[in-house]
């Protein structure tokens, strides 16, 4: 988490039972992570992510 710009909030969500969420950000498989912008739109949509490749979307969206 110290690796993470301030002020990131990481949520784990259980992809069998948060099926509304799901279709909410388009999510088909598992191991995706959406990066969320203070409006609650998707900002950045990552398949398998590096944790550099999260850091990157972050950091581009902040």
């Amino acid at each position: 988490m110290d690796t993470f710009p301030k002020g990131t909030k990481i949520l784990k969500v259980n992809y069998d039972t948060e099926t509304e969420l799901k279709a909410t950000y388009g999510i088909t498989t598992q191991s995706i992570v959406v990066i969320v912008d203070a409006e609650g739109n998707a900002a950045e949509t990552l398949a398998a992510p590096s944790n550099a490749d999260i850091i990157a979307a972050l950091e581009a969206v902040m």
